[in-house]
């Protein structure tokens, strides 16, 4: 067997463990999220976006549903790097980036009284609400495969997009109406934002499969 048939085989290999993991991380989050749904029903999943979980009934299963969304981003950034899908650095200090602002949500909990620990929390969900989308549009475009893996790709990034317009554009126009009051009708679209997010690393595990 050839050096270079061994080095193929090798990446083959590399390429179907990252892909492994990214898929069992996007599962994960959202099995934790729904789960968490039913044991806190105090919590009205209307208008409470999921970060207060962490404050709820078993919050450390919302913590460690950002812990999995972060590690399944961090494989993100492997198969970028190692593979050779996209050498450019910004989208390697993006994912990066976005990984551990994950890892710091589950970690800073949003406490209600504006404690230091809560407005780190609140930056890293900026960093990951905001930059998710611009860095996964980035990696559909640099996808080297079939038109059917790019369509794919194309159209997980689309919905992508949708989530992040229909929370963000909801909380703006809603804020503006109610006067900036706390309860507003926002937490159904935050939960469709997240889950889209996992559901474009699952597919891009998918996709760009070698």
């Amino acid at each position: 067997m050839s050096e270079q048939t061994i080095e193929g085989a090798a990446e083959n290999h590399r390429d179907r463990y990252i892909n492994r993991v990214m898929k069992i991380c996007a599962i994960l989050f959202v099995i934790l999220l729904v789960v968490l749904h039913f044991i806190n029903p105090q919590i009205n999943p209307s208008k409470i976006v999921i970060s207060y979980y962490e404050l709820g009934k078993m919050g450390w299963m919302m913590s460690l549903a950002f812990l999995s969304l972060g590690i399944g981003t961090f494989f993100c950034f492997l198969k970028v790097t190692y593979l050779k899908y996209d050498k450019l650095i910004f989208t390697r200090f993006w994912l990066i980036l976005i990984s551990i602002a994950l890892a710091g949500a589950s970690v800073f909990y949003p406490y209600p009284d504006g404690k230091f620990e809560s407005v780190l929390h609140n930056i890293c969900g900026v960093i990951v609400i905001l930059g998710f989308p611009i860095v996964i549009s980035r990696m559909s475009e640099k996808l080297p495969k079939s038109n059917k893996s790019k369509r794919l790709m194309t159209f997980s990034t689309i919905v992508v997009w949708t989530g992040l317009v229909a929370f963000m554009g909801s909380t703006i126009v809603l804020d503006i109406i109610s006067g900036f009051k706390e309860g507003v009708l926002v937490g159904w679209q935050n939960r469709y934002m997240m889950i889209t997010y996992a559901g474009w690393i699952f597919t891009y595990s998918t996709a760009s499969m070698r």
